[in-house]
C-alpha cells in the first residue's frame, strides 16, 4: 500500500539506514525499470 501511494504521488522512496550496500541491494531487487526514484 506504501508503494501505490508512492507511484501515485510521484515523490522518491527514500531509504534511511546505516549499511551503504542497503541502496544497491534494493535497487538490484526490483529493478532499474522501477517507476520510482530510490534514493
Amino acid at each position: 500500500r506504501l508503494v501505490n501511494s508512492a507511484i501515485m504521488s510521484n515523490k522518491p522512496i527514500v531509504f534511511v539506514t546505516g549499511n551503504s550496500k542497503k541502496l544497491e541491494e534494493v535497487v538490484a531487487i526490483i529493478g532499474e525499470s522501477f517507476p520510482q526514484k530510490v534514493s
